[in-house]
């Protein structure tokens, strides 16, 4: 590997770490940021069909964060896969004691690592016990 990928591979493992910390805060703001605005975009949420527009994204949102307030969820054993200027990151939702497996994708826009991707569902795997959310190493 080398440095040049190095160095992306940390900016995309801290533009996840930002989505969930919006999520975890209810920063609606920073989560509108966080989402392309010149890519094809697709969340799905559990138990949800997919929405495939930007404003369709950020009212779900929106109503997710007006609903619940600040959010115990962690990502837990985050797994990121880099195509150029392309990377998903699999990783464990732990919220609120459950656990959802998720799919978090970012592309390279304007010099910053967009969401263009999420979709989280039930799964029946959990994470390692001695995983420990990686927050703490990349934001403050």
């Amino acid at each position: 590997m080398n440095l040049t990928n190095s160095i992306q591979e940390e900016e995309i493992l801290v533009a996840n770490q930002s989505f969930y910390q919006s999520f975890r805060m209810g920063d609606l703001p920073e989560m509108k940021k966080m989402w392309s605005q010149k890519f094809p975009v697709s969340c799905i949420h559990p138990g949800h069909p997919p929405l495939l527009d930007y404003e369709e994204i950020i009212q779900s949102w929106e109503n997710i964060l007006q609903q619940s307030g600040n959010v115990d969820i962690k990502c837990l054993n985050p797994s990121l896969s880099l195509y150029s200027q392309f990377a998903l990151v699999t990783c464990y939702e732990e919220v609120s004691g459950n656990h959802l497996i998720a799919t978090n994708g970012f592309i390279l826009e304007d010099d910053s690592w967009k969401m263009v991707l999420h979709q989280a569902g039930p799964t029946v795997g959990r994470p390692d016990i001695d995983t420990v959310d990686i927050e703490s190493e990349f934001i403050n």
